[in-house]
């Protein structure tokens, strides 16, 4: 046997062969006392992973519980409506914007304008 590769226990009795896997692959240098402590442990499940298997479940049913999904169509709809106010908004801006600009330019033109009339500039 190889250093390193798994040994598979030969008794039909045994954990491995019976279907249970070792939680710790079996070493070539491995004293037999360890070896037998190895084959001998009960695969267990933790209770950290039941309780974690618990929480996303519980989770998962209050997510597709319909009062849930109720609220969630509302939070989204009030983002929606938040984020078209604010665009609404945004375009009221750069429109009053736009419209200063313009009003500046037609303000400077018809000075222009009155300058040339009086005959204070050329056109």
């Amino acid at each position: 046997v190889q250093q390193g590769t798994l040994i598979h226990a030969q008794k039909p009795g045994d954990r491995a062969s019976s279907g249970g896997a070792a939680e710790e692959t079996l070493q070539d240098d491995d004293t037999p006392s360890t070896m037998l402590e190895k084959l001998n442990q009960v695969p267990s499940t933790s209770s950290a992973a039941v309780e974690q298997v618990r929480k996303r479940s519980k989770q998962a049913s209050i997510l597709t519980s319909p009062k849930h999904i109720e609220k969630r169509k509302s939070i989204k709809a009030t983002k929606l409506q938040k984020s078209n106010k604010s665009k609404q908004e945004e375009r009221n801006t750069k429109m009053q914007e736009y419209i200063e600009r313009k009003r500046k330019q037609e303000t400077k033109e018809e000075k222009k304008i009155k300058q040339v009339i009086h005959g204070q500039r050329s056109p």
